[in-house]
């Protein structure tokens, strides 16, 4: 016999199983594997977190970079015109026209350089008592009392040439690189101090040397 029996449809079954065409519901966390998958953008954001830091090594590069043409500049006119301390001709000038002879050499590279620059010449009997002066203050800025002083040298009187530059940082960067000295002229050299407390930085020429006799 023939079981005519009516069977209810089963109430558990899914929408799927009923009908194939319907999506299955995603679960909650779905979302976030998506978003986790998803790399539109991905350049961007690398592009972000990475960018300040290239660019402070850029910049650094460029401060750095500054600071040693304004250094090189400066040694270069305190050499050549030191020169006229050695051989007497500073005494046909002024104390105005040594620092203006001095800043016409750097060919503009030190902003307001016959106000900002401090030039010391003074004679010493022999190298034994000769010195440099300090005019920088406690928290090891330029001492803003500092001014400028130039005295002929007299014949074979050993004479030190000094200038002082307040060099402005772009970026206020440490500038601890220890004291660059240089030996390539005749007890010549030039120094970057370690900086002060207001963001700038000090560029200094020195020569020493025997003035001629030119008398």
């Amino acid at each position: 016999m023939t079981d005519t029996t009516f069977h209810a449809p089963d109430q558990e079954a899914s929408v799927v199983e009923r009908n194939p065409t319907v999506p299955k519901p995603k679960p909650k966390w779905w979302r976030f594997k998506k978003f986790r998958r998803d790399e539109r953008g991905v350049t961007a954001i690398e592009f972000a977190i990475i960018s300040p830091i290239f660019f402070a090594f850029i910049f650094a590069i460029m401060e750095i970079s500054f600071w040693f043409v304004g250094m090189q500049v400066l040694e270069n006119a305190v050499d050549q015109v030191g020169r006229k301390a050695r051989t007497g001709e500073i005494l046909t000038m002024s104390q105005q026209d040594f620092i203006t002879e001095i800043c016409d050499l750097t060919v503009g590279l030190l902003p307001d350089c016959e106000n900002k620059l401090i030039v010391t010449v003074q004679p010493f009997a022999d190298f034994n008592s000769s010195g440099f002066t300090d005019n920088t203050d406690a928290d090891g800025n330029l001492d803003s009392n500092a001014t400028s002083s130039v005295t002929p040298c007299p014949p074979n009187a050993v004479c030190v040439v000094e200038a002082e530059f307040e060099w402005d940082l772009l970026l206020n960067i440490p500038s601890r690189f220890g004291h660059l000295v240089g030996t390539n002229r005749e007890q010549s050299g030039m120094e970057i101090s370690s900086g002060g407390t207001n963001g700038k930085t000090i560029l200094k020429a020195t020569m020493v040397f025997r003035a001629e006799p030119y008398l």
